[in-house]
Formats: C-alpha cells, structure tokens, sequence
C-alpha cells in the first residue's frame, strides 16, 4: 500500500506538523510505503522545496520528500493519497474521471475545523473528489456532515507525543514568580484571550503570588499586545502578565510548560487543541472551554471545564450564519482561583488521568492505526460499491404542510429543488389545509392532527425509506404523539432529521421530549437561542443551527401583475409583508404611519399582508380597514390581502424605500418573511425581537414595537439615505452565502451522510413503546 500525504510539511506550523507526524507514524507501520509531497501548492507552476534547513533537522522527511519525487519522475502513482492545506486544495480533480479500479483513494488527513459554518465550495469539491475524510476530532466530523460533507468519515485525532522527543532548550525569559498560568496560541479572536485577561483580572490582584504568560507570535489578526496594555491600564492593581509575542524553536516551547503550573484555553472554537494534549501529556492540569474538539480528551475527569453560550461568530473568515462558544468569564475567574488553590491530591488525580489518557489515545502510532482501519474499510467499501448496483439518489420522506398557505409549506416548497438535486424526495403532507395548487406526483396525503404518529411510519415501512426529514411545529403536532412518532422511528431504525421552527411558545416546550431527541440523527434550529436552549438540556452532540434559506441576488423578478396607484408611483412607500395576524402588528404601523404622514406629504404604505382565514383575524382585519379609516389617509394605504405568488411580492418590495416588519410579539424561531423581504434588495427594518436575531447583521433595529417607536424609527432612516445605503454591500453578500441552493445543498449531503439501520427493511408493526 503506497501513500503519499500531500501538503505543507516544513516549518513550524500545525498543519505542516500534523502532516509529518502522521507520515512518520504510518512509516513505522508501513516501512518504505510512505511519501511527502506538495503538489496541493496554490501554484502550480512553482515546484514547491522545502528549506535545506528543514531537511538538515529532519532527515527522516528528507528521506520521505525524495522518495516522493523519485515516484513522481518515475511516472508512479500512489495507492492512497492524503492531503491537507490551506485553503484546502483538493489535488484530486484531475483523477475523478477515472474508474474505481484504476484511481487512488483520496481523503483528507487529520482535517481540522473550528467553526459551525464551513464553505459551501469546499464542501462541494470534498464530496465531488474524495472517497473518505480523516479528521481531528468528533466536533470537526459532526460540523462538516451539518455543511452537507456525506462522503465515509472518521475522527483519528491528532498524537502530543511528538512533546516527549522534544529536548528542553531553556530561555532567556522572565515568566515571573508565583504560580504560571499559561496560554499558548496565535491570539486570534476564536482564542479567547480577551475572555482570559478579563477573568483573570477578577480572580486576582497584583497582591497575589500568580502570573499569566502568554505565548503567541505576530500575524495580522493578532494584536495581544494591545490587548495586555488595556489590561494593564484598566486594572488599578493588576496581576503580573507576562507576554511572549515571538516564534520560539519547539525545545524552548517544552521549557514554557516545564516552568509553568497550568494551562488555559478559553477558546471559542477548537478543531482538536494540541497544546491542551501536548500539556496534559507533560503533567500539566488544563482549563479550556467545555466545547469544540478538545471535548475529544477533555471532560471532568481530566479537565477543568468552563461554562459557555453560543453566539454568533466573530472570526476573520467572516462567514454568515456561524456560529461559536463564548465562554463564561465569572466561571472561568472562579476555576483560576480554585486551580490557584487546588490540594495537591486532586491536582494529581486530574492530570495523572489525563497523562494516561493521551499516552494512551493520541499517540501519533494510535492515530495512524485508525487511518489505516479506515481506509482498509474503505477498500472493501469500494470493492462492494463496483459488484453491486445501487440507486444514483437515497430515498428521503419529507414531512411539511405542502401546497397551502403556510409559511412552513413556502419553506419546503423553496428547499425542494436543492433536495431533489442529491435525493429522491417523497413529500408526506396532511389531508388539513386548503391546497393552492394541483399536487405533484411525489405528494402522498397520508396523516392528521390524531395519527401522524402511525401513518407516517407504516408508509415509511411499506416503501423502504430509511430516511426522514420533519419540520416540527406544535401546530401540527401535540407532544405526546410526536413522542410516541419518535420512538416508533427509533424502533424502525429510520435516521431522522428534524428542522423547528418553534421549540418554545407561551405555554410548552420541547423539554417534555429531551430523552426522544437525544436519539434523534439532527436538530436543526434557525437562531442561537434556540441552540443554546438545546445545549442547555444537554442536547450538544446532535443539534446544529440551519440558516433559513433567502433567494439569491442574483434574482431580477419579472414585473408585478399588481399596478401600483399612481400616488404610489409618484411619492414612493414603505411596505409590510406577511400574514395579516395580531402579532405581527401592522395595526401598529397603520398607527405609526399616521404620525410619519405630516412630515412625509409625499410617502404611502403598502401593506401586502395576505388574509389568514381565523375568526380572530377577521376581527382583527376589521380594526385594521378602521384604523386607517380614522386617519384620513386612505388614498396613501394599500392593503392587499390576496395570497400573491412570491415573485410577484419580491417585483413590488423592490420599488420599496423600507420594508418594516414591525412584530409585536413571536415564538416563532425566525422569519421567512423577513427573508423574502431582504431578497428584494430593498433595506428592510425590524422591531428588536429574537425572531431577528438570526439576521441582525443585514437588518436595522427600530427602537421598540409601539406606534411611536416605530414612527421614531422609521422617519430616522428615512431622513439618513446613507444609514440605509451602509448596509446594502452586506445585505448583497449575506443573500450570496444563504441562498437556497447553498442552504438546501447543505440539508441534502446532511441527510445523505445519515445511516438507516438495517431494522428500516423490517415490515411495519404496532411497535410496543416503553
């Protein structure tokens, strides 16, 4: 078996470390099969050589390095190719042509990742290129199959043992006296060092016998320095902190957690944490945040954990809709001191399970052994998919209210075409709701209010589909039956995936449910609070946040079948759109544009707020045609309460100069609404509601939900054209990241990656429930 790994492998970055120790180790198990190699290189035509100093310290990947070239001159190809760079090359395009037999086996090597959002284009290159992926940690697999990657994956985990060939080389540095804490990285903001610095300076004083280190090295997004000099000016007395902002050679770094007593990691994202590895394997205790990769190796048997809460992230890739760990800087100053003040024999206890942990588990030998597991199974995999046929697409069930007027059925029927693109879609809707349209040949009527629970498994059963897809709602599900739905699912073996858009109203929650959802393949919600109400009850290893999907800005829609009055033409409007329903509080904006109407002659509001057939909302219909009655504005209000066809609502929010969603109240997860409005194009405004929370960074903020404060509100962005144009650069690029056909893309490998058991071949049955 030949392999080649394929990417940086000289200096002293991680990933060009983590390339060489894994070819080191797969060389002690496989002597004379393995090579390093470059040819991932951004440029192509520049032959990549590594630094002949390089080769004078490292002998054995010279030897690896050569070997590799001899193989390439000589026409040779690998059987098994691993890579990993960044950004993350596949060097594999120009072999997909080629058939099973005759190609090598791609896959990643050790791949790592530390946010919630990967890049849809890398997703798309892993799963069109590789036949499998390697990767650092459990948290790096589960976030790459949330973006859609489906292709056969396996946490390896990264070796620290490279720590205990390392010689000490002792420096010339002051770490000061007392007790060290030490933080080692490259201080970007996923490191946490503001958290660190902040906690620290509430758990101690510059009376106390303690000093931080802090060991980074300059880069353009590292400004530490600065960081150390608020500190320091902001603190009245504060403790000793000492920074070390320079590359140090790898003996000098043994020295550091030699003549330090802890370590500490509050990191906001980890793809594995090495140095947490390499520190507990020397001895050290460590506090680190209680999520990301490190959780690998990092619980309370070997760690001290800190409290955190997801939030939306503020990393220098600047993706939309990610998200990471903030941590908890009261709790995390409450661990140094106890850390500080620790006895002596539960420090040991901690750390000497630690050390035994990792000696055991993260040896570079351990890491290649289950590569070379994974990519034994792989072969086989292979061989079973060239003697035996199987369908182009899995079959998928989706659950949803389909072809009525329900904001539930417009998100399925946008999410439709993506899905269809990578599986064979089965639409399972109610015999409820009054259907818009013909339905189309995939549509199965099969379940109501009372039987869902039923119905839906035994079609599953009679047509083998191992796989489902549900948009809860507790509308359309009680608790009880959505429970006993659930576990008749789990007895069938049937992986199921389930998007909410509500998981808390006035009166209920899903908490009644936590056991079934423990079970359950994924959770998908649309804002952070709704994720970190999952993590609360402890649902972390199988929930994910979905962004709603919006229309591309690439979208011109064709004009609108509706023709604007001319007052409307001539002074230009505001619009609202949705279901005309009390909580969405267009009564309201009735109200705030009669305040806004004086100092605006010109300006109309449009309202295209489609009728939701209710009692209370005809009620509510009547003191909106009153409302507008008493302020003598009717000829400059249009409320249209026809069920229009999207295009045609995007054709007329386009002309808007805001769009205002002014929601009183929702409990609601986010809002589809809201979307298809930015979709225009046009600046759209929102009342400071959590159901917004998900797009705050395209939307503005009015100053609260009454008449007054909207009229407030609105009249400020009219009269500051530039407030408005400031986010528009935004608005365009928020719409290119969370288009439909990257979000659904995403669901598709998502739902692709999940594995039936083989109970879901089993015929049907009224299955006992415990």
């Amino acid at each position: 078996m030949q392999i080649r790994i394929d990417g940086p492998f000289s200096g002293s970055y991680s990933l060009a470390l983590v390339n060489r120790e894994m070819a080191l180790a797969l060389e002690a198990l496989l002597p004379g099969a393995v090579s390093l190699s470059f040819e991932c290189r951004p440029d192509p035509q520049k032959a990549y050589r590594p630094e002949p100093a390089f080769f004078e310290d490292h002998r054995r990947e010279a030897e690896l390095w050569w070997r590799g070239e001899r193989m390439r001159a000589a026409g040779e190809s690998p059987r098994v190719v691993l890579f990993n760079s960044w950004p993350p090359l596949v060097p594999v395009e120009r072999f997909c042509d080629q058939k099973d037999g005759q190609r090598p086996l791609f896959l990643t090597n050790a791949y790592g990742w530390e946010e919630s959002r990967f890049p849809p284009e890398h997703a798309a290159a892993f799963n069109r290129a590789l036949d499998g992926l390697t990767v650092m940690s459990a948290f790096v697999a589960k976030t790459l199959a949330d973006n859609g990657v489906f292709r056969p994956m396996i946490p390896v985990g990264l070796g620290a043992d490279h720590i205990l060939r390392t010689k000490p080389e002792s420096g010339s540095e002051d770490l000061g006296a007392g007790y060290r804490f030490l933080h080692v990285s490259s201080c970007f903001p996923r490191k946490g060092l503001d958290v660190l610095l902040g906690a620290y300076g509430r758990a101690f004083t510059g009376a106390d016998a303690v000093t931080l280190v802090v060991k980074t090295f300059p880069n353009p997004h590292n400004d530490a320095a600065s960081q150390v000099a608020d500190f320091r000016r902001h603190h009245p007395d504060p403790p000793a902190v000492v920074l070390i902002d320079r590359d140090l050679p790898p003996g000098r770094i043994v020295d550091l957690y030699r003549r330090c007593h802890c370590v500490v990691a509050p990191s906001r994202g980890e793809g594995f944490g090495l140095p947490l590895a390499e520190a507990m394997l020397l001895g050290l205790p460590v506090i680190t945040t209680g999520f990301g990769g490190q959780m690998d190796f990092c619980h309370p048997a070997t760690a001290r954990l800190i409290d955190y809460r997801m939030q939306a992230a503020r990393s220098h890739l600047n993706p939309f809709a990610s998200v990471w760990a903030e941590p908890d800087p009261d709790h995390l100053a409450r661990l140094l001191r106890a850390q500080f003040e620790e006895a002596p024999e539960v420090l040991a206890a901690r750390t000497a399970a630690a050390r035994k942990q990792i000696g055991e588990r993260f040896t570079w030998q351990a890491c290649a052994r289950r590569l070379l597991d994974f990519i034994t199974d792989l072969k086989e995999r292979r061989v079973d998919r060239v003697k035996t046929s199987r369908p182009s697409r899995p079959r998928a069930a989706l659950v949803t209210t389909w072809n009525t007027r329900c904001g539930i059925a417009e998100y399925s029927r946008q999410l439709l075409p993506p899905l269809l693109d990578e599986l064979e879609i089965v639409i399972l809707a109610p015999h409820f709701g009054d259907a818009i349209r013909t339905d189309e040949p995939n549509v199965h009527r099969i379940w109501w209010h009372h039987d869902f629970f039923y119905a839906i498994p035994r079609f599953l059963a009679a047509h083998r589909i191992g796989r489902i897809l549900i948009n809860f709602h507790f509308g359309f599900f009680s608790r009880p039956r959505f429970r006993n739905l659930l576990r008749r699912l789990r007895l069938m073996g049937v992986a199921t995936t389930i998007v909410f858009h509500a998981i808390r109203t006035e009166t209920m929650d899903v908490r009644p449910l936590v056991r079934e959802l423990a079970r359950v393949y994924r959770l998908l919600v649309h804002n952070v609070d709704d994720l970190n109400f999952f993590h609360a009850l402890g649902l972390v290893h199988n929930s994910a946040l979905l962004p709603h999907g919006v229309a591309g800005p690439k979208y011109r829609p064709r004009p609108s079948s509706m023709v604007l009055p001319a007052a409307f033409r001539r002074g230009g409007f505001i619009a609202s759109f949705g279901f005309l329903m009390p909580h969405k509080g267009i009564l309201e904006l009735i109200r705030a544009f009669a305040r806004l109407a004086p100092a605006h002659p010109q300006l109309c509001l449009l309202l295209l707020t489609s009728f939701y057939p209710k009692d209370e909302v005809l009620v509510y219909y009547r003191d909106c045609l009153a409302a507008i009655s008493e302020t003598g504005l009717a000829q400059r209000v249009g409320l249209v309460t026809d069920f229009l066809p999207a295009e045609d609502i995007r054709a007329l929010l386009l002309r808007a100069r805001l769009i205002v969603f002014p929601y009183q109240h929702s409990a609601e997860s986010s809002s589809a609404a809201v979307r298809l409005g930015l979709a225009s194009g046009a600046p759209t405004a929102v009342t400071p509601l959590p159901i917004f929370e998900d797009v705050g960074g395209v939307v503005h903020r009015l100053p609260g939900t009454t008449p007054a404060d909207l009229a407030r509100g609105i009249d400020r962005l009219l009269a500051n054209p530039d407030q408005i144009a400031a986010k528009g650069e935004v608005q365009q690029r928020w719409l290119a990241v969370l288009q439909w056909p990257v979000v659904g893309k995403a669901i598709a490998g998502l739902i692709n990656g999940a594995k039936p058991w083989p109970k879901v071949a089993q015929p049907f049955t009224r299955h006992r429930l415990d």
